[in-house]
Parts: structure tokens; C-alpha cells; sequence
């Protein structure tokens, strides 16, 4: 377990019967809580990254902890500054994503460290006005980034795109980004349902991608007239997780992310 919000960073472990194996904290206080909290399933390790101000004022910074299983802070007390957001396991460590709200704008980063706290590349992701980023693995030790996009307007979670950042911090295909906002739209997405909205005849597809931006189904397909359309999602044979929904018309094309939770 991990805690911390306006208090000190404190991880607890306890075995299955309940009782606390360790208890250990962090000197410094997590004024705006914990960002992410990731396991590594080959060394057993936890890490964790939290938003901090050590210094006074508006000086918040990011910091990366790792913790052993006997409770032991791998990079110290003090974490690694400049190390936020969410984290992603690979092969020998972590890729820490975070938006910076301090370049001009906002734009995401990602940094790829090892188990021994190393940086062994940095990318930068995406710029101009993206943030709220999360992310999964890309099943080859990389990752894919999703993130709310407000160039076209002001932001809402029917914006979005999708970046895949590369094992060896390489931008790679595929970028799914969207068309801003027309006449015809995704209104809104509900567990199991998707609503969208035609403002003129036309032919229509609604595709399901994962986030290596795979197609998972075609959702709809063919011609139909202008008015709202309630369109079910089969998640029978779906995983747990984050899906894009894509809407292409003849006036142009929208994505909008899905989560499917069992």
C-alpha cells in the first residue's frame, strides 16, 4: 500500500493474514498525492511517483521512487526529480510518461529508466496542448501513449490521440490522431454504447482499435441518414482495458476513447 496527499510518502506491506511487514516513509511531503503506482513483475520491485514542492512557492517538481521487497528505497529517500506521471514495466525498468506543465502550451514526455535508476533515453511525445496522458505497454518493451487533445477547441475526454513510443525511444506508427470536431460527432461514450450523431446522409464506419491501433471490430458500416445512432459494443471477448473508437463520414472522422471494465 502506498499513501500520501498534503502528508509524507509512506508505503506499508503486509502478508495476507493482514499483518505489516514493513512500514517506511519518505521524508518529503506529496502535496498533491501519488501520481502513479506500478509493480515490476520480474524484480519484484515497486515504484512509485508523486508531485512535490521541497522548496516553497509554486516550485512543485516529479519524483520517481523505487522500493525493495524488504522496504528498501533503491534510489534513496530523496527519489529521482523530474520523474512523473504514469508509469509502464519493461524488461529492465520502468518508462515514466508526463505531461510538463511548465513548456509552453504543455507537452508529454516519456524517459525510460533502469532497475539501477539510470535514464536511458528521453522523448518528447507530443506538444502543443496535449495532457491528462495515460498509458499501456506496446507488448516489445515500448509503449503507447494516449492523451487528451486540445488543439481543435477546448479539451473533454471525446478528444483525444494515440502516440506508440518505441523501445529505444523512436516514435513509431501507429499515431492516431483526430480530425477537430464537425457536424457529425461521437456525443457520447457509456459502458457498452456508443452515441454519435450524423449531420448529412453518407456513407458511415465505426471502427474498435486497441492502443497499438489494431482494429478490433467494425462496430457499423454502411449508409445512413442524418439523425443520433445508439450503437452497441460486444465486450464478450474483450480484455479489461482502454479501446479507441473511431467514427469516419463523409465529412470527416472523430476517435474517442473507450474503457472496457468486467
Amino acid at each position: 500500500m502506498a499513501g500520501g496527499s498534503n502528508s509524507l510518502l509512506r508505503l506499508v506491506r503486509t502478508n495476507g493474514a493482514g499483518h505489516t511487514l514493513w512500514d517506511v516513509w519518505s521524508p518529503y511531503f506529496c502535496w498533491h498525492g501519488i501520481g502513479d503506482f506500478q509493480r515490476h513483475p520480474v524484480y519484484n520491485t515497486v515504484w512509485i511517483t508523486s508531485r512535490e514542492n521541497r522548496t516553497g512557492g509554486q516550485n512543485f517538481r516529479s519524483y520517481l521512487y523505487s522500493v525493495d521487497v524488504n522496504g528498501q528505497f533503491l534510489f534513496g529517500v530523496r527519489g529521482i526529480p523530474n520523474m512523473g506521471g504514469d508509469l509502464t514495466p519493461t524488461s529492465d525498468g520502468m518508462i515514466c510518461i508526463e505531461t510538463d506543465p511548465d513548456a509552453p502550451n504543455y507537452h508529454i514526455m516519456a524517459k525510460r529508466i533502469r532497475i539501477s535508476g539510470r535514464v536511458l533515453w528521453q522523448s518528447l511525445v507530443a506538444t502543443y496542448f496535449f495532457f491528462n496522458e495515460s498509458c499501456a505497454p506496446d507488448g516489445a518493451d515500448g509503449v503507447v501513449v494516449a492523451m487528451n487533445d486540445g488543439r481543435y477547441g477546448p479539451p473533454d475526454w471525446s478528444n483525444i490521440a494515440a502516440q506508440r513510443v518505441l523501445a529505444n525511444g523512436q516514435l513509431g506508427s501507429p499515431h492516431i490522431s483526430i480530425i477537430p470536431q464537425g457536424r457529425s460527432h461521437i456525443e457520447s461514450v457509456s459502458t457498452g454504447w456508443i452515441r454519435y450523431s450524423l449531420a448529412q446522409a453518407g456513407e458511415v464506419r465505426l471502427d474498435l482499435f486497441d492502443l497499438m491501433g489494431r482494429r478490433i471490430a467494425t462496430l457499423q458500416e454502411g449508409f445512413k441518414q442524418p439523425r443520433s445512432y445508439m450503437v452497441p459494443i460486444d465486450q464478450q471477448h474483450l480484455p479489461s482495458g482502454v479501446y479507441l473508437v473511431r467514427l469516419n463520414t463523409p465529412v470527416g472522422s472523430e476517435a474517442a476513447r473507450v474503457i472496457i471494465a468486467k
